[in-house]
């Protein structure tokens, strides 16, 4: 699952640093000023994070996949992270140990992963990894060993043996009895086999054909596989497009329950009853298959009579609340497996970054980790509590914007550090445009201010993405809120997904990220999921001006020429010229004139290396902002980078490798999802609160 993390800011280096060329040899990064220090400002802290240690004390970081081996060892991954963790005898570690959460491609002792999503494992300690970015099979052994047993880090779809082999977007993995593995290869609709050897075959599915057709082996074909689960006889079980499909052990494929396209949450007779986005499925000894409905947060099961019932949480009720059935509360759930010792599942409840587990009874409890001190509440300090910030804007005024996307609002942190909502209404969403306290977003992912007091919001409907490829049914509109918190759509329509230009709800866009605005009141958008720079006038009049939907790559260029690879954070200079976060690991340039350049970074996601230009390398820079002397600070893993108008990046907070926030002095432990300077201070949104970074370097 791809939970988009988005972004703001930077002034122009290509000039300076050569289109992003090598550049002269660096001197070390200058240390931090003495009073630069970390501070808590509003709402808390806590949740997620990397430590290792007892159940109770460990923290987890958006945990995905998860397995056991039958013997009471537990593992997860995490793919925000790039990280394995396993957990036995009540202690979680990482596996293997020296994992920095870096993404990479390397195997051995010092292995590296890039987003890996889910996970199976043998009784005799080795597991299996679907390394979803590096489009590979990778094997762990009991020791912490990483070998490559199947793809490479090139994309593709190819049988063959070993490297040879081609995946896309590797989704879900199973193991049988006899050894074999099998694959959900989401981007290429079709599950493979993986011998023991390393020999890859298709099992079923057809990777020309996205559709719901039952049949034999790759007669039959998947739309948008995303979990599967194995019984004891080897039958499979597979979530697809609000369907559970059934794949017995020879290759048979029909459609169990759901209905294809449909994407609701009914319980009933398997004929009648349908499916959401689901993130997970296991099957008990029982032939009871569980799924976690990843937006709905709900746990639901189908008996072995066809009836679906949901057995924990209540529909679209976020929380991390324990209890029985209905009381208990999920946020994004998506791994589930079955504990063959206990009967009991466990689930991977993302978002609330936690281990959680659920009785066959009906009971449930936080296993491991702890959930963030989330809320929708007012007031000073620490008294505020927020649902999930992803983005930070300064208003005219100069208070501290907050979109907060987990409550559905606009919140201010003026200067006194007093939180107050301002548009929408918390814990409350819709589409319904209005005056205050009538309006309603539905996710509120960006926030940007004009001159006059009027607020810009990118709203997008509630989504599973599931690869980069199936971001296509998301849809997200630009809206208005005026001085008076009166609500407008400005332009697109968050029922209907597309690429369209036009004027107001005539444009489509399909998961906007991010806005910055001009000096004349234009504002420019990141479709992530289009890959495209997109421009609305004050007048709602909707252009593309930079990329070609859906085309990506890593190709500068004028206009539709150029390519991204997925844009998120943007910003804009006092002449115009636009900054895009691509990729997750490059900063793109885009003048008035729609020409794109590279300036900082590569096409290929690394361990934050500081440097000049393309010598520089970023983990995962998706937020951005820029201070009054051109100086970018952007979000990258667990660390803020700093580039200066020469074009040198340094890391100037943070530590790689460990996430979460501790307070006082630099470099310390942050994990940044949000920037915006204010002064002489950058403020940071750090998932359920707002920090700063005083003094900043």
């Amino acid at each position: 699952m791809i939970r988009l993390v988005l972004g703001a800011a930077i002034a122009a280096l290509v000039a300076a640093c050569g289109g992003g060329g090598g550049g002269s040899e660096l001197q070390p990064p200058p240390a931090p000023p003495p009073n630069a220090r970390l501070e808590l400002v509003a709402g808390a802290s806590g949740g997620s994070g990397s430590a290792d240690g007892a159940y109770a004390n460990a923290r987890l970081s958006g945990p995905v996949g998860i397995t056991t081996d039958g013997a009471g060892t537990i593992y997860v991954t995490e793919p925000l992270s790039n990280r394995i963790r396993r957990a036995v005898g009540g202690v979680v570690s990482k596996f293997p140990t020296s994992q920095t959460g870096a993404p990479g491609f390397v195997d051995g002792l010092n292995a590296l992963f890039y987003q890996p999503s889910a996970i199976a494992a043998s009784s005799g300690g080795t597991a299996y990894v679907a390394d979803t970015y590096n489009h590979a099979i990778r094997q762990i052994d009991a020791a912490g060993n990483t070998t490559t047993l199947a793809g490479s880090a090139e994309r593709g779809y190819a049988d063959g043996t070993g490297a040879a082999a081609r995946f896309l977007f590797p989704q879900g993995i199973v193991r049988d009895a006899t050894g074999n593995l099998f694959v959900l290869d989401t981007g290429n609709a079709a599950i493979r086999r993986v011998t023991p050897a390393g020999v890859v075959t298709t099992f079923a599915g057809n990777p020309n054909l996205h559709a719901t057709i039952d049949g034999q082996g790759t007669a039959a074909s998947f739309f948008i596989p995303t979990a599967i689960a194995i019984d004891a006889t080897g039958n499979l079980y597979v979530a697809d497009n609000g369907t559970i499909r059934f794949v017995t052990s020879f290759g048979l494929v029909t459609t169990l329950a759901g209905a294809s396209g449909q994407l609701q949450v009914v319980d009933g007779p398997s004929g009648t009853a349908r499916f959401g986005d689901i993130g997970g499925i296991a099957v008990a000894n029982d032939a009871t298959v569980f799924v976690t409905e990843n937006v709905h947060n709900v746990i639901r099961q189908r008996a072995p009579s066809g009836l679906v019932t949901t057995v924990a949480g209540t529909l679209d009720a976020t929380g991390s609340a324990d209890g029985a059935g209905a009381a208990a509360r999920f946020n994004h759930p998506a791994g589930i497996t079955v504990d063959a010792g206990t009967g009991n599942l466990l689930i991977a409840d993302t978002d609330n970054h936690t281990i959680r587990l659920l009785t066959r009874a009906g009971s449930v409890l936080t296993l491991i980790g702890a959930a963030p001190p989330r809320g929708a509440t007012d007031g000073a300090g620490a008294a505020a509590r927020f649902g999930f910030v992803t983005d930070l804007a300064l208003d005219v005024a100069g208070n501290v914007l907050v979109a907060d996307w987990g409550n559905f609002a606009i919140r201010r942190l003026d200067a006194t550090n007093n939180v107050q909502t301002i548009a929408g209404v918390l814990g409350s969403n819709g589409t319904q445009d209005g005056p205050a306290g009538t309006g309603r977003f539905m996710g509120p992912g960006a926030v940007a201010s004009d001159g006059a007091g009027n607020l810009y919001v990118v709203d997008t409907q509630t989504f599973f993405c599931h690869t980069p490829l199936f971001c296509e049914s998301n849809s997200s509109a630009i809206r208005r809120v005026d001085p008076a918190g009166t609500i407008t759509t400005l332009a697109g329509d968050l029922a209907l997904a597309g690429d369209a230009d036009g004027t107001g709800t005539a444009a489509r866009f399909r998961a906007a990220v991010d806005i910055a605005i001009d000096s004349a009141g234009n504002l420019y958008v990141s479709d992530f999921s289009s890959a495209t720079i997109r421009r609305v006038t004050p007048a709602g009049v909707v252009t593309t001006i930079a990329g070609s939907p859906r085309l990506r790559s890593h190709t500068d260029g004028t206009g539709s020429q150029a390519r991204f690879l997925g844009p998120r954070g943007l910003v804009i200079d006092r002449d115009g010229n636009l900054f895009v976060a691509d990729g997750g690991s490059m900063i793109r340039k885009v003048t008035p004139a729609g020409v794109v350049t590279t300036i900082a970074g590569t096409a290929t996601p690394a361990d934050g290396t500081d440097g000049n230009g393309a010598a520089a390398r970023f983990a995962s820079v998706n937020r951005l902002a820029i201070d009054s002397d051109g100086n970018l600070y952007a979000t990258d893993a667990s660390t803020i980078r700093k580039i200066t108008p020469t074009g040198v990046v340094t890391t100037v907070a943070g530590t790689k490798g460990q996430d979460g926030f501790t307070p006082g002095r630099l470099p310390g432990v942050v994990t940044p999802r949000s920037l915006v300077v204010k002064g002489t201070d950058l403020y940071i949104g750090i998932d359920s609160g707002i920090a700063v970074l005083r003094n900043r370097p």
